[in-house]
């Protein structure tokens, strides 16, 4: 357990350290305003978990020890907040695509351009995706919707099932059913993507690892949808025609499907282990090569 005693011992160390410490202070501002936004706007829960998700990553990053400057880190600094003006001179671009490059760039001017690079992602959490969670879901539900259709209708099919679909809508005999944003698992993907990236995190040690590891949780978002999807047609066809389709049955399978995610996440975090371990046979070369340079 983190005591007291320890977090003010980080804070005063995170003070001694210039770079880090303005690094930290600007994101902590970007966050702020993200919350500030969510708080004024009656953001929706998905907000607040994406904000979460960017905190969560920007404090892991901060506290990893920082690169050595190079000559080259301002001039980039320069380019990225030249490149946020001629942004924010375009009408129609929003407001937080030239703060969050303006904001990358302040990252690389204080604290270096790697140090930004790896806080590029929170910083267009908070300044972007945050503030555009209704964007997200135009442009990643149909899509999903149009997915977990065809993916239900073709396993039905294989057991004989008659059912057909068009674009997000499956049809079965004279029912139709709008596979819609809650269907597509759209409306909990906020939330799952926090809770798989804590999970990918503590589980691998390297960012390869990391990063191929939680790339597998769409794929098992879109299977868990297919299953619920399937098993509300099946209930419907055999078992409890149009009590099926009640919302709290509704709201308890979407539930299930997190779960079921974050569980197929979880059990298959051992397929990923080797790339864990081929960094750490690098990094034994590596130790094995200095020494003999010593020797």
């Amino acid at each position: 357990m983190i005591t007291r005693e320890q977090v003010v011992a980080e804070l005063k160390a995170l003070r001694a350290d210039r770079r880090r410490f303005v690094a930290a202070l600007l994101m902590a501002a970007a966050a702020a305003g993200s919350l500030a936004w969510c708080l004024t706007q009656g953001a929706a829960s998905g907000a607040y978990a994406l904000l979460a998700l960017g905190l969560c990553m920007a404090v892991v990053i901060l506290r990893h020890p920082l690169s050595d400057p190079r000559r080259y880190d301002r001039g980039a600094a320069y380019v990225l907040i030249a490149a946020a003006v001629g942004l924010a001179l375009f009408q129609g671009v929003p407001i937080g695509w030239p703060l969050g490059v303006a904001l990358v760039g302040a990252v690389a001017y204080f604290a270096g351009l790697s140090v930004a690079g790896w806080l590029t992602v929170p910083a267009l959490l908070f300044l972007v995706v945050v503030p555009s969670t209704a964007y997200l879901y135009d442009l990643l539900s149909f899509p999903l919707s149009r997915i977990c259709a065809g993916l239900t209708v073709g396993t039905l099919h294989i057991f004989g099932v008659d059912c057909s679909f068009d674009q997000a809508m499956i049809y079965v005999g004279s029912q139709r059913i709008a596979v819609t944003s809650a269907c597509s698992g759209i409306e909990l993907l906020e939330a799952m993507l926090l809770l798989g990236w804590l999970l990918v995190y503590h589980e691998h040690r390297t960012f390869i690892a990391r990063f191929a590891h939680y790339l597998l949780l769409v794929p098992a978002i879109i299977v868990c949808n297919s299953l619920r999807l399937i098993l509300v047609i099946v209930l419907y066809k055999y078992f409890i025609g149009e009590k099926a389709f009640d919302n709290t049955l509704h709201e308890a399978m979407g539930y299930g499907v997190v779960i079921a995610a974050i569980v197929i996440l979880f059990f298959s975090g051992k397929l990923f282990e080797p790339l864990d371990k081929k960094d750490d046979a690098g990094k034994d070369e590596t130790k094995c090569d200095s020494t003999e340079s010593a020797g």
